[in-house]
């Protein structure tokens, strides 16, 4: 817990730290930057809890007609393939908000406190 705790006043401080910087290089509203600062950080921290199996499908460039006819004989199987893999989507996807809800805190740290000081 007492590394978790450290880990966001770190993160909080990195966070003021660049906040103030770009607010000084680019001679932006200081709690602007702040705001869209905590913004990134909720988004960052909610997009490193997403883990899963990618469903995705790789199909080749077309080159040549070795690939083509393996596109014309793959693709619909791929399909159909996929059209499964999505019916079970929920249980292929997991969500762990260990390591992102230290971003997601600092992130709402950051805007509370612009919140507060506007």
């Amino acid at each position: 817990m007492g590394r978790k705790l450290a880990s966001l006043i770190g993160l909080v401080v990195v966070a003021l730290v660049f906040t103030t910087a770009i607010s000084l290089i680019l001679r932006w509203q200081i709690l602007s930057v702040m705001f869209w600062t905590g913004v990134a950080l909720i988004a960052l921290g909610i997009m490193s809890g997403i883990s899963g199996r990618p469903t995705t499908s790789h199909v080749f460039d077309g080159d040549s007609s070795q690939h083509q006819s393996h596109q014309n004989v793959e693709v619909p199987n791929l399909g159909q393939k996929s059209i499964a893999k999505m019916a079970s989507f929920g249980n292929q996807v997991r969500v762990d908000f260990e390591y992102g809800i230290i971003f997601i805190i600092s992130g709402i740290i950051l805007l509370s406190v612009s919140n507060i000081l506007s």
